[in-house]
């Protein structure tokens, strides 16, 4: 361990708790050879080693070959070929492959498939072609390779339709565009009057319906306080009316009582007189209550009259914003068109790659 971090690697826990090893050479680079890599093989539980950059040939990969724990390989930017690749195979718990740089080709990475647990091999920039990748493929299913041609080939196709549509959108938003400046522009002058004219047809009309809602809350303040003294007075007119029929059934049966006679008449008279002001107050009540009702109406009334102006109000700043801003919105619309052509040009160029 300690050659490797004099030769200027370093050798570290890839985890707390864990006596897995990352061996990293990447920032070593002239300073490694070949044979510098038996220290490596000298240590157990290397799970993680990085190579990157470093010089070393095929030669130096039989130190690497004896890693039986290696997960994860970095060989991206090395003088790797195929003949490299016939140590690596012995590496069974290996998972992760970078080969972006090297010289191996479709011949090389054919040995992989007998890796049962290589999930992801990078090859970017290689020899290896799309044909070498597809067979890969067809022989280990599980291994997800970048780039992969046919992946690429199949995105770019869906990138190119997308960008055609957007293309579609842009041409007709450039001729709607164009439209505007010839017949709206020329006219920006009498669509802000119509702008402002509506502008304050929908003021007026708020105006309005937030005094219609004022009527109407008071006129539903009025209501329920009558409503409230309805109530009382129709538990007063029921007391009295209770009184009144216990005194007239006690008079009644000592009707020569005149005593009971005479108490009986003030609270006949007293109920009838709490019916009477209860039916006014009933009457009342009703009176609150349409006058409510049709409170609310007006206020519904000018409610969609304060909606419907200002429908028409946005609908003449919308106009008017149109033909004021007509000449830029043309350029707006011409730069987003030339930047769908280009999308749609790159796009195209990518899906006519072959897989």
């Amino acid at each position: 361990m300690q050659r490797i971090e004099e030769l200027g690697g370093a050798v570290r826990y890839i985890a707390a708790n864990s006596n897995a090893l990352e061996v990293d050479f990447q920032f070593a680079r002239d300073g490694l050879s070949d044979d510098h890599l038996r220290y490596v093989g000298a240590l157990e539980n290397v799970e993680t080693l990085r190579l990157q950059g470093a010089s070393i040939t095929d030669a130096g990969l039989i130190h690497v070959g004896k890693l039986a724990a290696l997960r994860r390989l970095y060989l991206n930017q090395t003088s790797i070929s195929d003949a490299g690749m016939a140590q690596i195979v012995t590496l069974l718990e290996l998972e992760f492959l970078n080969l972006y740089g090297t010289a191996v080709s479709d011949e090389g990475i054919r040995r992989l498939d007998r890796l049962p647990k290589l999930t992801s091999l990078i090859v970017g920039d290689t020899q290896v072609t799309s044909g070498g990748i597809a067979a890969i493929q067809r022989a280990a299913p599980q291994l997800k390779i970048v780039p992969d041609p046919a992946e690429d080939h199949r995105r770019a196709k869906i990138v190119l339709a997308v960008a055609q549509r957007l293309l579609a959108r842009s041409e007709e938003d450039l001729t709607a565009r164009q439209r505007d400046v010839e017949e709206l522009a020329p006219r920006a002058g009498e669509f802000k009057q119509q702008e402002e004219a509506a502008k304050k047809q929908f003021e007026d009309a708020r105006k309005s319906a937030e005094e219609s809602r004022r009527k109407q809350d008071d006129a539903q303040r009025v209501a329920d306080e009558v409503k409230k003294q309805l109530g009382e007075l129709n538990r007063r007119s029921g007391d009295a009316q209770r009184a009144a029929e216990e005194a007239d059934k006690r008079a009644k049966e000592k009707p020569d009582d005149n005593n009971l006679q005479r108490q009986a008449e003030p609270k006949l008279r007293e109920a009838a007189a709490a019916k009477k002001l209860f039916e006014q107050a009933e009457k009342q009540y009703e009176d609150a209550q349409r006058s409510y009702d049709a409170a609310k109406q007006r206020f519904e009334e000018a409610q969609t009259k304060a909606d419907d102006a200002q429908v028409q109000y946005e609908e003449a700043r919308e106009l008017s914003e149109r033909a004021r801003n007509a000449k830029k919105n043309l350029e707006d619309a011409q730069k987003v068109l030339d930047g769908a052509r280009l999308r749609v040009a790159n796009a195209e160029r990518l899906s006519t790659d072959a897989p």
